[in-house]
Parts: structure tokens; C-alpha cells; sequence
């Protein structure tokens, strides 16, 4: 996902009108889909790595318009830096 008012959009997407995201981060287990809910864009790359870490196959993270990224590019794109 490139920069830009693309990516612009992309993180006005994660926005509900309530304020708070929705993200659902997904992955595969024993070759059965796995979901868990997560609030902010933080959370849900946590959850994403610790699911990695525990061995979990074909991670995603799932936006409200049904966007779909890596963990990675989801990172990249969403979450800031810690200083």
C-alpha cells in the first residue's frame, strides 16, 4: 500500500463513527480459520505477532470495508513508532 491520500484513505477507512476501529485479525490453525476482535490498531498487530509466535499460518488483519493486509504492511501503515 503506497503513501499518499491513499494511504490517507486507508487510515480514515479504520475509523467507525463511533471513533473506535474495528479489526479482526484471522488466522489458521490445524487448517481451521481462527478470528479474534480487536479495538485499535495496536492491539490487533499484537495479537497478529502472537499468534505467529505461536505458530499460526496465513495471518491477516481485517479492516471495517473488509480491506485485508499482512501483519507487516498493516503495521506499517497504521501503527506509529514507539519513541
Amino acid at each position: 500500500m503506497g503513501g499518499g491520500m491513499g494511504g490517507l484513505a486507508a487510515r480514515l477507512s479504520l475509523q467507525t463513527e463511533e471513533g473506535i476501529m474495528q479489526l479482526i485479525v484471522t488466522g489458521k490453525q490445524n487448517g481451521r480459520a481462527v478470528s479474534f476482535q480487536r479495538a485499535s490498531a495496536n492491539a490487533a498487530v499484537e495479537k497478529a505477532r502472537q499468534l505467529q509466535g505461536e505458530g499460526l499460518d496465513g495471518i491477516q488483519i481485517t479492516d471495517i470495508t473488509g480491506r485485508t493486509y499482512e501483519p507487516h504492511e498493516f503495521a506499517a501503515c497504521f501503527v506509529r513508532p514507539s519513541s
